[in-house]
């Protein structure tokens, strides 16, 4: 592996936010409502881990679970939970709008966009509903303002999902990072992973807890393995 690979880890409270740096992350994702996928978290939280963490924290902007098709009511929430981070001082918000045919939303996400200026954009797995999602990752690209694009494809490691997400890595160039979340199947080849698809950072979540299960504690030993992992010559033995 030829450079280090950037580890984001989720979490949901500050004692996971506190656990998670002292491990070795390098980024954290704080959410609310785990089981859903992630909503956002309350005004204190975001406080609190920002207030004591050193490590960037992306937060999760998503007013509700289920889909991503949003009322305007719930549009105007998202941008008031992104005023609080500009105010509050995270690095960066974590969002997704799709149309109601789940493509990418551009209007919606432009307006996000705007208020987010100066903080980093994550584009999160509502990208992975899209019914194509190498154009998907065109239109994020030529978007502005998205620095990267979660992904769920290798959750599940294939040899074909590695070829998708190498293939999102190709058509994404410079201009946005693809992260693919790693998840039981990939954790121990996650050197070939990053070799055989170029992506540059790697997200992680229920495989660093433990049990492996959204109420499971998280394990700093797990991550502090997932980062030996990703150092050159470091290998991963859960």
């Amino acid at each position: 592996m030829p450079q280090q690979i950037l580890l984001e880890v989720i979490v949901t409270n500050l004692e996971e936010a506190l656990a998670a740096e002292s491990a070795g992350a390098d980024r954290l994702e704080l959410i609310d409502n785990y089981p859903a996928g992630g909503t956002t978290p309350s005004e204190e939280i975001i406080q609190s881990v920002k207030k004591s963490v050193k490590i960037p924290v992306q937060v999760m902007v998503r007013p509700r679970a289920g889909d991503f098709y949003y009322s305007r009511a719930e549009l105007e929430q998202m941008k008031d939970t992104i005023r609080l981070c500009r105010d509050t001082g995270v690095a960066g918000i974590v969002f997704g709008i799709l149309t109601r045919d789940n493509r990418i939303d551009v209007d919606s996400s432009r307006e996000m966009l705007y208020l987010a200026k100066g903080l980093s954009a994550t584009f999160h797995a509502a990208f992975d509903q899209t019914p194509d999602q190498f154009q998907a990752v065109e239109t994020l690209a030529q978007l502005g303002g998205i620095d990267r694009v979660l992904t769920m494809t290798l959750h599940n490691d294939t040899p074909e999902a590695r070829k998708k997400v190498k293939e999102m890595v190709r058509i994404a160039g410079s201009r946005i990072s693809i992260m693919p979340a790693i998840g039981a199947t990939g954790v121990h080849v996650i050197d070939e992973i990053v070799r055989q698809t170029g992506v540059r950072e790697i997200h992680i979540g229920r495989v660093v807890r433990t049990p492996h299960d959204y109420a499971g504690k998280i394990d700093p030993q797990k991550i502090r393995q997932i980062k030996r992992s990703t150092t050159p010559g470091g290998v991963v033995d859960f």
